[in-house]
């Protein structure tokens, strides 16, 4: 027997009647192993490598211990419920919830893993066998590679700080760990309702901001040291996106109806107001004024997506800067470097965007600074080489620094912040902080019974669907602090988190046609896969060959085909995938653009297009495309799906049904879905209607500062 390894004696496991490698048990609940580079402390319940230590809650640490007694074989589920929790009244979800919460201390991956392995609906096993650990048995090589290492360390210490103290960065002074910003916040605004958009006075003196009212929105403005918020410009319709004049004698924002959108000007002085052009009127759109004074960044209708623009602020010429390619993008949300050298801003949509940067004396070529495949909600430049930016990167919104000519990123924290704006002279971070509570509505059709609320937090569900035998649910839902699939009965009872995939969301269950399995849509750092679960959400397999574009996928009646949207930074279009063993090939549908795709119980295809109105039915073999709702409209999102031959859809005037066939829209309910992505689910009986609504919005202003760790 090698030397450090430990010795194995033959156990019987009564629970699964087979013989398991058992090593001496006491050995992993009093002294430290290894597995791999890992070195595991039961005594202290601490975990750590060459660059981490976790502190692990202590049944974390008996669950790795009870898995490295047992090293390369399948410990069912009940066993260790049984002994790590013994009689204590838990579920699968706590078992579920343990094991990915192991795995992201050890870095591993469910789908690819390195030291936990899940074997589908049976349980899970440890793949390496861990080795006792003695800090005084190292050998002589590895004492010179610890001190080695040490003197590097050391050496490159010192090179950093040389450079750091040579460089000419625009960054506050101190060291170089930032505090997080919620430790030093305050509420700017903590009054019930929507205050956002804020800007801070270049002299960091006071704050513009929108403040939402019924159907519509005022703004207002309040001194940073405390003192009224007054409203500055109210009126009709909504006021958004307030920026000061770098001179601090006029606001610039963007005025928004039904009629469109403007951008307009206020004189602080004589509260006069004056338009100075069109711009997009959708979400995210913002403007930003240029330090010298002479730009309005906006985005702009384009033929194509929507586009970035500068407007002169004296001429009102108009110079056009971004066309996207892909027509379900949007550039929004700019901001202008703080030599006005440099444009960055958000493109992509409501469910993915990555932040760019474009050279405003150049070609107008735009590069690409984040891959993070997620959700971008705003930055703003704190240095002439470093971006603060708002992302939901690790499955949570948080803020997050970007190095520019590195692209390395770094958590800052704030967890639930976007749309952060930074005042350079004062260090001053204004942010908002987001309270979202979205429920699931059920509507008996046939009695016409009142709406009652099914699915209930203090969370974010959304994105229901009844499994094919009415008897399940499959819903979206952030209540754990990341999104995951969760699972419940139709009743709504017993809901349970089914899948997670750490420092990922995943989200948009869709059932196969037997009900045994569940599609999810993956938003992680290799881009938007497709995953395949069981139908109790265990993992079965990534649908690779689908790539790394992937999303809004749905079975075909026969259960071995997918249709999905593969999503490129060019365009968004219709593919086919297939699941057939020997045969897992993917291919384009046509020429197709689509963002959403849907299919009849009869294999009938529908979908929607990115730039034009409509809910569109699809022959695959002839490519022949039939119009079925005419005045489903972009806007409205995702919010109608199909059941058995009929489109389910809703617009502000309700919720309707039309047949796939033809005929005349049913109104079902006025009550209708105000959520965010895949909002509606129906019975396959047709009697029952489910509508994700959001019950709740708080966005409060918070105001802190970026100092570092030793500035305190």
């Amino acid at each position: 027997m090698p030397s450090g390894d430990i010795g194995y004696t033959a156990t019987v496991d009564y629970r699964s009647n087979r013989t398991l490698a058992n090593p001496v048990k006491t050995s992993f609940t009093t002294q430290a192993f290894r597995l791999g580079d890992w070195l595991v402390e039961p005594a202290i319940n601490r975990v750590s490598d060459n660059q981490q230590t976790h502190k692990l809650p202590p049944k974390l640490i008996k669950l790795l211990c009870y898995l490295a007694e047992y090293p390369l074989d399948m410990l069912s589920r009940e066993q260790l419920l049984d002994e790590v929790w013994e009689r204590e009244f838990v579920n699968d979800e706590v078992l579920s919830r343990s094991i990915a919460q192991l795995r992201q201390a050890l870095g591993d991956d469910a789908r690819q893993p390195t030291f936990i392995e899940t074997i589908p609906r049976k349980g899970y096993r440890l793949l390496i066998k861990p080795v006792m650990h003695s800090q005084h048995a190292r050998s002589g090589w590895q004492r010179y590679r610890t001190t080695l290492f040490v003197t590097l360390l050391v050496v490159l210490a010192v090179l950093i700080y040389l450079w750091l103290s040579s460089s000419e960065v625009l960054l506050p002074e101190g060291g170089s760990e930032m505090v997080d910003p919620a430790r030093l916040a305050t509420n700017f605004t903590s009054q019930p309702g929507i205050e956002r958009s804020a800007d801070i006075s270049v002299n960091g003196e006071q704050v513009v901001y929108a403040k939402s009212k019924q159907d519509g929105s005022d703004i207002y403005v309040s001194a940073v040291e405390g003192g009224p918020h007054q409203l500055l410009i109210g009126g009709a319709g909504y006021k958004e996106s307030p920026v000061f004049s770098p001179d601090q004698t006029q606001v610039a924002y963007l005025a928004r109806s039904n009629q469109g959108c403007s951008i307009v000007l206020f004189s602080l002085a004589s509260h006069q107001s004056n338009t100075l052009g069109d711009c997009w009127n959708g979400n995210g759109t913002a403007l930003d004024w240029s330090h010298n004074g002479r730009w309005l960044a906006y985005s702009y209708a384009a033929p194509v997506g929507t586009g970035l623009a500068l407007i002169d602020i004296d001429s009102r010429d108009i110079r056009i800067l971004t066309y996207p390619e892909n027509p379900e993008h949007a550039d929004i949300k700019a901001r202008f470097s703080p030599d006005d050298k440099h444009l960055s801003f958000s493109r992509g949509n409501s469910t993915t965007s990555e932040l760019y940067w474009l050279e405003l004396g150049g070609t107008h070529s735009a590069r690409r600074l984040t891959f993070d495949a997620q959700l971008v909600n705003g930055h703003d430049w704190i240095a002439a080489d470093r971006l603060v930016y708002a992302s939901d990167k690790q499955a949570f919104q948080a803020l997050w620094l970007l190095q520019l000519d590195t692209l390395e990123v770094s958590y800052l924290g704030a967890r639930r912040a976007r749309r952060p704006a930074y005042n350079m002279p004062t260090n001053l971070l204004i942010y908002e902080d987001w309270q979202y509570q979205a429920n699931i509505w059920a509507l008996d059709l046939a009695s016409g019974n009142q709406p009652q609320p099914l699915i209930v937090s203090t969370r974010y569900d959304n994105q229901p669907v009844f499994s094919p035998d009415d008897q399940q649910l499959a819903f979206g839902s952030n209540r754990t602090g990341i999104e995951s699939i969760w699972l419940a009965n139709a009743d709504g009872s017993q809901a349970r988190q089914a899948y997670s995939v750490s420092g990922a969301r995943v989200s948009r269950p869709v059932w196969s046609p037997d009900g045994q399995r569940l599609i999810s849509s993956v938003y992680g750092e290799r881009g938007s896969q497709l995953h395949e679960l069981t139908a109790d959400g265990e993992f079965i397999r990534v649908i690779e060959w689908a790539g790394e574009h992937a999303s809004n996928a749905v079975y075909l009646p026969d259960g071995q085909r997918l249709l999905y949207i593969n999503e490129s930074p060019e365009t968004s279009q219709l593919w086919e995938a297939s699941l057939i063993d020997g045969q897992q090939t993917s291919r384009r549908v046509g020429t197709v653009l689509a963002n959403r795709v849907q299919v009849s119980r009869s294999g009938q295809v529908l979908f929607t297009r990115p730039v034009a109105d409509g809910i569109v039915s699809l022959q695959v073999d002839s490519q022949q495309q039939k119009m079925i709702v005419s005045d489903y409209r972009v806007a409205n999102g995702f919010h109608w799906l199909v059941v058995n031959e009929s489109v389910v859809y809703a617009n502000p005037n309700g919720v309707w049904k039309i047949s796939i066939n033809g005929g005349e829209p049913e109104l079902l309910t006025e009550f209708i879905p105000t959520s965010i992505g895949t909002t509606l689910a129906m019975s396959s009986d047709e009697q029952t209607l489910l509508v994700s609504r959001t019950d709740a919005a708080e966005i409060d202003l918070m105001l802190s500062q970026l100092t570092f760790a030793d500035d305190r």
